[in-house]
C-alpha cells in the first residue's frame, strides 16, 4: 500500500506540475523569510511581527496545496460547490484563508499529545503519533470539528496501524536526511520540493484510507 501510495503521489505530481513547482517556490520563499525573521527576532519586535506573519502563510500555503491535491484526487460529485473537476486554485486558497487557524490548532494539540505521551514513555508517544497522524488532515478535507478529527483518525487508522506507522517513519526519515545536506540554501530547496512531496503523500494515503473503510462499512451493511 505504502509503495502503491508514493507512486500515485509522483503520477499527481507529474499530472500537473507547473502547480507544484510554483508550491515549492513558495515554500523555499516562506521558510527562506521565516529563517531571516527568526534570526532578527531577538534583536527587534519588528522581525518578530514579521515571522508571525510568515507563519501564517506558510499555514495557509499548506492548506491550499491539501485542498488542491484533494481536488485533483477526487470526482467531481464529491467536490464542493465551485469546483470544475479540476484544480481550481482560487478555490483552495479561499479554503486556505479559512482553515488555516483550524489546522495550527490541531498540530498544535497533536505536538502536545505527542510529547505527553513520550514524557510517560517513548511507546505512548509512538502510538498517538501514528493514531493521531490524520488529524490534520481531516480537520481540512472532511467536515470534522477540531477535536472529532483526532478520534476520526483513530477509528480510520484501527486496522492500518502498520501503515501509517511506516508512511510516518519514512517521511520523518528523509525529512531529517534533508538536513545533513549542509549548505542553507540547498537544504532549503530539498526541504520545500520535499515538503510539497509530503503533503501529497499524506493526502494521497488519506484518500485511499476514506476508500478503504468506505468499502468496509458498504460490505458490513451488505451483510446486515
Amino acid at each position: 500500500m505504502i509503495v502503491s501510495v508514493f507512486q500515485k503521489a509522483a503520477e499527481h505530481i507529474k499530472s500537473q506540475p507547473t502547480l507544484f513547482y510554483q508550491f515549492a517556490f513558495w515554500y523555499f520563499m516562506i521558510h527562506g523569510l521565516n529563517l531571516l525573521a527568526l534570526n532578527g527576532l531577538s534583536t527587534t519586535g519588528v522581525m518578530g511581527g514579521f515571522w508571525v506573519f510568515t507563519f501564517m502563510a506558510y499555514l495557509i500555503l499548506q492548506v491550499t496545496l491539501m485542498h488542491a491535491t484533494w481536488q485533483g484526487l477526487v470526482p467531481v460529485q464529491e467536490q464542493e460547490e465551485g469546483a470544475d473537476g479540476g484544480v481550481n486554485i482560487s478555490l483552495a486558497f479561499s479554503w486556505g484563508l479559512r482553515n488555516w487557524w483550524r489546522f495550527f490548532i490541531v498540530n498544535l494539540l497533536y505536538g502536545l499529545l505527542v510529547v505527553g505521551g513520550a514524557v510517560v514513555l517513548i511507546v505512548p508517544g509512538i502510538y498517538l503519533a501514528v493514531v493521531c497522524g490524520l488529524a490534520s488532515t481531516l480537520v481540512i478535507l472532511e467536515p470534522c470539528s477540531i477535536f472529532d478529527s483526532f478520534s476520526l483518525s483513530q477509528q480510520w487508522l484501527k486496522n492500518y496501524f502498520k501503515e501509517m506507522l511506516a508512511l510516518g517513519a519514512l517521511l520523518v526519515g528523509v525529512g531529517l536526511l534533508t538536513v545533513l545536506l549542509g549548505h542553507p540554501i540547498l537544504v532549503l530547496m530539498v526541504q520545500a520540493v520535499f515538503g510539497v512531496f509530503k503533503t501529497v503523500v499524506l493526502v494521497v494515503f488519506y484518500s485511499e484510507i476514506k476508500a478503504l473503510n468506505n468499502d468496509s462499512l458498504s460490505i458490513e451493511s451488505e451483510e446486515l
